[in-house]
């Protein structure tokens, strides 16, 4: 029977042949040293991982089996398909979300069978693990009326004359009709992937998991001695069956449930000079495993993902929190800019291109919204300084709005609307400011009169 491959082997060997292939067909096996290692470890360096190192080979299917890989890509995907995105137009009142065909495909469902949060949340995952992600752009009249997700091992890029040609199984796809998002590149052309470009990294994390999994089944987390042996096989078969049934009520034993975790609570009765010895870890495999959180910090940084976002407060005041989370949409969703540069490029006509009239935007107001104070004392300075509308904190909060009236700015000094403003100044200019002086006691006989409840006569010779 043959062996099964380790996974990730199939995955090689089509790399492998591809790249035999290329050198092939340009002549190029005379000029390499084929008894140099590295040589042939520079032009296939996924032939030989883990060669060099006792490691296990990684790929982005396999990396993903580590929590923490598989933790950064969700929080890094189910961020962006939060995200709101929007199709915007420039207007003389500002910028204003232009409702239409393109703002419905980006923002709600670029294809009958996928919403917006699923396409954008598998773009981003896509993008980080195997370097590219693109969709491709179904056009009727020129218009984009839907995208399709292109699976990135199914994709072949060609460099030609500084140009990039897309094939999807083998299928050729113009550039101008394929959305293809990059992670971080050195061409500016191509992505590279995160988990091969870190795939020690990667491959040292699998190997602790898997060294912590062997650990857990196979340890024992203890040991019987005894001073004499047992007389015969059925005495220490009798007693090895009290010592696995942990004090259960049934006398025989089940070997297939042999060391399940439910019954380490019980306690067995020994007899016959029995005595347990509890094994502990040696120092070596403690360190071993602390190591484990060593390379989550690695695994971190690598996605660019604040701990906390992925439930590890360790060493984290509470009150940090919130400063990683500005953290996480100031440097790691700066990559947001490439997409919406993408979209803007692609989706919009040629006419667009000179006067950026209309464009694709992110919206980080959901995700940089504080608490319930914040936003209140954010609102009440909006509005109070004119650069907000009543109706623009009621959109902001998902509420409904004044109507028409609350579209007005206003200002400081009893909230009067910004039109109104000169209208006030001039006609407190042109008020006259000498007045007589029956005019005035007048004026405080009206004020008074209301708060001395009955007892203005007594004052009243004072007034005149």
């Amino acid at each position: 029977m043959r062996r099964p491959e380790p996974e990730g082997t199939s995955e090689r060997k089509q790399a492998y042949f591809a790249q035999m292939g290329a050198l092939a067909s340009r002549g190029e096996f005379r000029s390499i040293g084929l008894k140099s290692f590295e040589a042939w470890n520079q032009m296939f360096p996924t032939m030989f991982e883990g060669a060099l190192s006792n490691t296990p080979a990684i790929s982005e299917t396999s990396a993903q089996r580590i929590a923490t890989v598989f933790t950064c890509l969700n929080i890094r995907g189910e961020t962006l398909g939060f995200l709101p995105f929007s199709s915007k137009k420039n207007t003389p009142t500002g910028p204003q979300t232009e409702y239409g065909n393109l703002h419905r495909l980006i923002h709600d469902r670029p294809n009958p069978d996928t919403t917006a949060f699923d396409f954008w949340s598998t773009i981003e995952k896509w993008k980080l693990a195997w370097g590219n992600a693109c969709a491709e752009i179904i056009r009727s009249n020129a218009e984009p009326v839907r995208f399709d997700l292109l699976e990135p091992w199914e994709m072949t890029f060609k460099i030609s004359n500084g140009q990039v040609f897309y094939f999807y199984k083998n299928r050729p796809i113009r550039s101008t009709d394929i959305l293809h998002f990059k992670n971080y590149s050195i061409d500016g052309k191509l992505g590279i992937s995160s988990i091969r470009q870190n795939a020690l990294t990667m491959s040292s994390s699998l190997k602790l998991t898997q060294y912590n999994n062997s650990i857990i089944g196979e340890r024992p987390y203890g040991i019987l001695t005894s001073e004499t042996r047992p007389k015969d096989l059925q005495q220490k078969a009798n007693q090895r069956s009290l010592w696995d049934k942990r004090g259960t009520a049934s006398d025989e034993v089940d070997e297939s449930k042999r060391g399940e975790v439910k019954n380490i609570a019980g306690i067995p009765y020994l007899y016959g000079g029995l005595k347990f010895q509890s094994l502990t870890l040696p120092a070596d495999d403690v360190a071993y495993i602390e190591s484990a959180k060593l390379k989550d910090q690695d695994i971190y940084g690598i996605f660019r993902v604040p701990p906390t976002l992925a439930g590890n407060y360790e060493k984290a005041p509470y009150n940090s929190s919130e400063q990683q989370d500005i953290v996480f949409a100031k440097y790691t969703l700066a990559s947001l800019k490439e997409i919406e540069q993408e979209c803007t490029e692609k989706l919009y006509p040629e006419s667009n291109k000179l006067t950026q009239e209309r464009y694709a935007k992110f919206s980080l107001n959901g995700l940089l919204r504080g608490d319930m104070n914040t936003r209140k004392e954010f609102y009440s300075s909006g509005i109070q300084n004119g650069w907000l509308t009543p109706n623009q904190v009621c959109e902001f909060e998902d509420i409904p709005t004044y109507g028409k009236a609350g579209d007005q700015h206003f200002v400081q000094g009893a909230l009067v609307p910004v039109e109104m403003i000169a209208d006030m100044i001039k006609s407190k200019a042109s008020a006259p400011t000498n007045q007589t002086r029956e005019s005035i006691i007048s004026e405080l006989r009206e004020k008074i009169r209301p708060k001395l409840n009955g007892h203005y006569a007594d004052i009243e010779e004072f007034l005149n």
